[in-house]
């Protein structure tokens, strides 16, 4: 690829007379260990116009391979250590083979977080050899947006008397589905949004509005809104990663006959 050559200019400024010269010392380092080339591993990230466009995956965390060739012209067994620097973190890269005399071939796994903001960032890498020479090269990636609501429960039951209100108490615990939990397994802040359509048993009938919903560990001390055909906005906005428990109550104060009902609420994120 080329050689590292630093330039270092010595010189103090003078008062000259007409046809003097001026005295410079110039000292040229050459490095023997430079890279010969940083990329990522093509399954887990897509190069475009010099930068790595990664899409993290919903909920879970990625494994990004980071490869580095490495030559040092006094033999790559030379190559005293190579590291990766990326969201404040050193991961040591690990010699996986070599290639002729002078060159290694480095590897290192990075943790990629489903919430890890989105935008542009920088993978630096690292290389000493035993003669104290040190050369740094920076792959440039960019973290795509990624918009993803789960809900730990697809399926819900409720059951009691129609003379009081009937509550389906959420919590914070995605391993509890019986308590509805919702978690912003995406990277961007989300406003949470909710519709409901009719609930039916034959020709019985309970409208959307007869349900009540809230997103809060209060419950319903907190702010709730009652559910209509249309998605209504749920005044809250879930940051990354964060789990936030979902409120259900049916009022039962205008008069419901017994049944089995069976309806749909539909949930949705919009990037805030």
């Amino acid at each position: 690829m080329g050689v590292y050559i630093a330039f270092a200019l010595l010189f103090n400024t003078v008062a000259l007379a007409e046809g003097a010269q001026i005295a410079m010392d110039i000292e040229i380092s050459n490095s023997p260990l430079y890279f010969d080339q940083l990329f990522i591993n093509p399954d887990d990230a897509e190069l475009q116009e010099g930068i790595f466009l990664i899409t993290p995956f919903p909920g879970e965390t990625r494994n990004i391979t980071v490869y580095a060739d490495i030559r040092d012209k006094n033999g790559f067994t030379d190559i005293k250590g190579v590291y990766l620097v990326f969201n404040g973190t050193n991961i040591s890269m690990q010699q996986k083979f070599v290639g002729d005399v002078e060159m290694g071939f480095y590897e290192a796994i990075v943790l990629l977080p489903f919430y890890y903001k989105p935008g542009n960032d920088t993978l630096r890498i690292i290389a000493e050899d035993s003669g104290g020479a040190v050369v740094e090269g920076l792959i440039n990636i960019n973290v795509v947006p990624v918009v993803s609501l789960s809900l730990d429960t697809t399926t819900l039951s409720l059951q009691g008397t129609t003379l009081e209100p009937l509550i389906i108490q959420g919590d914070e615990d995605v391993m509890t589905p019986s308590s509805p939990t919702l978690k912003n397994t995406g990277n961007v802040p989300l406003q949470v949004q909710l519709k409901g359509n009719d609930f039916f048993d034959g020709a019985m009938r309970i409208e959307a509005a007869a349900w009540l919903a809230s997103l809060n560990s209060e419950g319903f001390n907190g702010s709730s809104i009652r559910l209509d055909y249309l998605y209504q906005d749920m005044n809250v906005v879930l940051k990354p990663n964060e789990t936030l428990p979902l409120w259900l109550q049916l009022d039962t104060a205008e008069g419901i006959a017994s049944g089995h009902y069976l309806g749909n609420i539909s949930i949705a994120g919009v990037a805030s």
